[in-house]
């Protein structure tokens, strides 16, 4: 069964490029562009983990990733961001996400992080 991520990111050509990225290491993505779609997705599928971005139209990630946890069992989350700092990186864990990457982040780093948590892809 392949290793299904979503990957939460409201920049269309960062999106674009983290699904190629995601699918060239044999991961299989669902996409949302703002946090409620997150919310959705999360609520109607299964995901093996979670990349998602913290600045989000409508609901921000740190939001989405409290609601996750209190909706039920939640995959393993990846907060990703270009703006951080201290206080989102306590924010994030806080809340249960199990790896902070700040933007822009090296491949072979994402990829680590992705099969540690989630599992390596068939």
């Amino acid at each position: 069964m392949t290793k299904r991520i979503l990957l939460v990111e409201d920049n269309d050509n960062s999106r674009k490029a983290l699904r190629m990225v995601l699918g060239a290491y044999g991961y299989g993505v669902e996409t949302a562009a703002d946090g409620q779609e997150a919310l959705d997705a999360l609520g109607r599928d299964s995901y093996s983990g979670v990349l998602l971005d913290i600045r989000l139209p409508k609901v921000d990630g740190l939001e989405v990733l409290r609601r996750a946890r209190i909706a039920g069992p939640c995959p393993p989350v990846i907060m990703m961001t270009a703006a951080a700092t201290l206080d989102n990186q306590l924010c994030a864990v806080k809340e249960g996400a199990q790896e902070f990457l700040i933007k822009p982040f090296d491949g072979r780093r994402l990829k680590q992080a992705l099969d540690s948590l989630c599992g390596k892809p068939d």
